[in-house]
């Protein structure tokens, strides 16, 4: 189902495709999915993996109301990439859904090559 969401497509969208994901999903190593739905700053919180020491992809989708400030997606994106390395795949997404609440977001997040 999750895969159905993000690979969707709208004419407003910054879209994934089955490439994207393919890049990502080629990186050998644990993987970790998640997705969360609520306010930027509580998503920040739960969205990641503790103790994760580096990961070689990462791929992020999101959800929100075309009113959504893009300056918290930018933060969200930022977060991943200050966890990741300048080796890392990180690529992102955007649809958005004007049923959601203007100040929430909802988030996928697929990281790829974490290793143990």
């Amino acid at each position: 189902m999750i895969l159905k969401e993000i690979l969707k497509s709208d004419e407003n969208d910054i879209n994934l495709d089955f490439n994207d994901l393919d890049l990502i999903c080629s990186h050998l190593g644990f993987a970790f999915v998640n997705k969360k739905r609520g306010k930027p700053d509580d998503i920040l919180k739960t969205l990641f993996p503790k103790n994760i020491s580096s990961f070689k992809g990462a791929l992020i989708y999101f959800k929100t109301h075309s009113e959504f400030p893009l300056l918290e997606i930018e933060r969200v994106v930022g977060k991943v990439y200050e966890l990741g390395s300048e080796e890392s795949d990180i690529i992102f997404g955007n649809s958005t859904d004007d049923s959601l609440d203007k100040e929430e977001m909802e988030v996928v997040l697929i990281l790829s090559g974490i290793e143990g």
